[in-house]
């Protein structure tokens, strides 16, 4: 059979390479000029800037089996997190993993109710009507856990208001139990250019597409230039506003994330963990010293400072150099910005009433994370997308 994938992005690349070595033909139309989709990383006098910020969990199945993870060269994050508070800065970090931090875990304002109310969260969780903020209400949790786990969720499903689906949260607070997320040395980018390698010539960019038809026992993808392809089988990978528009459905509702990237002479933190501000007055969903923890994003004797905020907000530069600074315990930084990330359509907004993105006709599958949002969720559909065309083809004999 011929395959036409419609996206470079994760899920493109991942459903043209197991197409491809499954023996079909594939052709990959990419709209912009550039492969990775939202997975791309910018090099900046010498800083790995991945566009937002973005970590890659060895522990989802489809990385596994999609990526030689060895070669990526990850370098995880501490397992835990640091939280700065009127009090100071407290490490929360996993005793096993981290065992010159457990004054940090007996000496927090946490309390013993929170390991009861976490099992709570953990059922409350799988209600698929609720959103993640009115479990995390609903579990009551002691005031500093309650404010750890707003924060650091705004910045994963880039939604300071939580109304995230609780049972997407779960799913995804899973994998961070199972794995630990990393970087990988070359940066994100690295990810895509592995799934890029093996059909790279197969690849056309500045392609984008107008529309999608039947045509009898064909498909026909028309290009925005005119040009007609025809194929077998279509896979529509082009992002979830792209992709629902060639399917003639409404666009979902996208989240928004903002990255700074700060270069500085001098280490701000040794801590290779995520930092978060539970005081009132901050915006910011966490920073950290990226160089921290894999150096290789610096150039020698250069440390990088990534600072996020989820959603629409009213932060400058200055502001937002100031809030991470103060996270970090810095009070005067000698930081400057290297480039800032405005990321308009970051993530999918995942509400429990979120309906993923399905073709109507039997020649067409939808790849990406539209039915989760992660990578495990884009390489995921990616698989299913191929295994669903194959199977339908079979049965016609």
């Amino acid at each position: 059979m011929k395959f036409v994938v419609i996206g470079a992005g994760l899920a493109g690349l991942r459903a043209a390479g197991l197409a491809s070595s499954r023996g079909h033909k594939v052709e990959v139309l990419e709209a912009s000029d550039c492969i990775g989709g939202r997975v791309k990383t910018d090099i900046i006098e010498g800083f790995r800037c991945d566009r937002g910020f973005q970590l890659l969990n060895p522990s989802y199945p489809e990385a596994r089996r999609a990526l030689k993870l060895k070669k990526l060269d990850l370098h995880p994050f501490g397992r835990g997190v640091a939280v700065r508070s009127s009090s100071g800065t407290q490490v929360l970090a996993d005793p096993f993993r981290h065992p010159e931090h457990l004054r940090g875990i007996l000496g927090a304002d946490a309390k013993f109710s929170d390991l009861t109310a976490f099992f709570r969260w953990l059922q409350l969780s799988k209600n698929p009507s609720s959103t993640l903020g009115e479990t995390i209400e609903q579990a009551r949790f002691s005031p500093l856990v309650t404010q750890v786990f707003e924060r650091f969720f705004s910045g994963v499903v880039a939604d300071p208001s939580l109304q995230v689906s609780a049972l997407a949260a779960r799913s995804l607070f899973g994998y961070f139990v199972k794995g630990t997320p990393a970087l990988p040395a070359q940066g994100m980018a690295a990810i895509v250019s592995q799934l890029a390698e093996p059909i790279s010539e197969h690849i056309r960019l500045s392609t984008p597409v107008h529309s999608v038809a039947n045509v009898g026992e064909q498909m026909q993808v028309t290009c925005s230039s005119g040009e007609q392809l025809y194929a077998d089988r279509v896979v529509i990978a082009a992002g979830p506003r792209a992709s629902a528009r060639l399917l003639g459905q409404a666009e979902p509702k996208m989240n928004a994330l903002t990255t700074w990237w700060f270069s500085t002479r001098h280490q701000p933190t040794k801590l290779p963990f995520l930092h978060l501000e539970v005081n009132d007055g901050f915006q910011l969903a966490h920073t950290s010293v990226i160089s921290n923890v894999c150096p290789s994003y610096a150039p020698a004797g250069q440390h990088l400072i990534q600072a996020t905020v989820a959603g629409h907000h009213g932060l400058d530069d200055q502001s937002a150099m100031a809030q991470a600074a103060s996270m970090l315990g810095v009070s005067n930084p000698e930081w400057r910005l290297l480039v800032r990330h405005d990321i308009e359509h970051a993530l999918p907004s995942f509400s429990p009433a979120h309906r993923p993105l399905r073709s109507r006709l039997p020649r067409i599958e939808v790849a990406g994370d539209t039915a989760q949002a992660s990578i495990q969720g884009a390489l995921g559909s990616a698989v299913r997308s191929i295994n669903v065309l194959e199977k339908f083809q079979n049965q016609l004999r």
